[in-house]
Parts: structure tokens; sequence; C-alpha cells
């Protein structure tokens, strides 16, 4: 054997050593897994496939089941996707805080338990706070209830605002009325 087969024959086998400690049954292989959320389809949340940038996104267990957390960046992608945001603050902690995200709807949380009767459980869920942490418990109380796809927009409506600057003053107005009963915006509170 020369120089270059002996160095080479250590290395395939140390190669080989790794790889297959990753593959079998009870190896981890020095990898992390994660689970992936927010998946963009049913047969993706289905499939337990992870995601190595999921740190930010681990289940918190609230209420005996597991909230994921979504990031701001992205929001648009599920909405467009068809997930719709519930924003769960009252209408005093949006009028002095961040304004509603576009197309959210307002429930504010005391009344939430009893509009999830209306609402389908198959759908996709992005339940909003001011900063993100507020949010947790309703979205654990969703889940709880038999929605399987609830999820915590973390940071909040302000994490959201933060990556929407230009538009947060021109839609803050609207965005609060729409969320007012109209008895409260005809009366211009």
């Amino acid at each position: 054997m020369n120089t270059k087969q002996r160095m080479t024959l250590p290395a395939l086998a140390l190669a080989f050593l790794l790889t297959a400690g990753a593959f079998a049954p009870g190896c981890s292989g020095g990898a992390k897994l994660q689970a992936k959320a927010p998946a963009n389809s049913e047969s993706e949340r289905n499939s337990g496939d992870y995601d190595k940038d999921a740190d930010d996104r681990k289940p918190k267990e609230v209420v005996g089941r597991a909230v994921y957390s979504v990031r701001a960046e992205e929001v648009e992608g599920m909405v467009s996707r068809g997930a719709v945001i519930i924003d769960i603050r009252d209408s005093d902690d949006i009028w002095s805080g961040a304004p509603l995200i576009p197309d959210s709807i307002n429930i504010p949380d005391d009344e939430l338990d009893e509009a999830l009767s209306d609402m389908d459980p198959n759908a996709d869920y992005i339940v909003v706070s001011e900063k993100g942490d507020e949010s947790v418990a309703p979205a654990a109380r969703m889940r709880k209830a038999g929605f399987n796809y609830v999820f915590n927009l973390k940071g909040g409506a302000v994490a959201y605002w933060d990556l929407h600057p230009a538009n947060a003053g021109e839609d803050a107005e609207d965005s609060i009325k729409r969320s007012m009963p109209k008895s409260s915006v005809k009366r211009g509170f």
C-alpha cells in the first residue's frame, strides 16, 4: 500500500462511522432535530419534517398542547395561503400600542372562547398580542379546544410593525376603526 492509500483508508472508515451513527436508531450523530413550524401544507404538517432554523419556534407546552411560534417575516406568506390572524388585545391596548395587522380579526382574549364555535378548527390561525407573550395561553386554549393549526406570533404586533414601519401610521387608524364596534366608530372614538 502506498502512502496515499494508507491515508485514504482511515479517512473513509471515519466518514463511514460518522454517517452510520447519524442514521442508526437511537443515535443522533450530534444533530438536533427540531420541529418545523409553521408547515405550508397539511401534508407537510403531517410529514414530520424538521427544520434546523426553528430555535425560536420551539413549542411551548401550555394547557397540555404545544403552541408553535412563527416569526413576523412568515405572516404574509401564511396569510396568502389562507391563515387567519386573530388579535386578542382589547381596544384600549390597540389604541395605546401597535395597530392591528392588516386583515386581522380582533377578538379580545375574554371573548375568544365564545367565538371558537364560529371558527373552522382545520384552518391555520396566527394569534397575536402586543409583544407575543400574552397570546400563548389563548393559542393553547384553541389547541385544547381542537384547533390543530394554531401559531403564536413571536414578538407580537410590535414585531410585525417593525418589519413594516412605512405602513404603520397609514394603516393604524383604519385598522383600529375596523376593530371597533360600528357605534364607537360613528362617535369618533
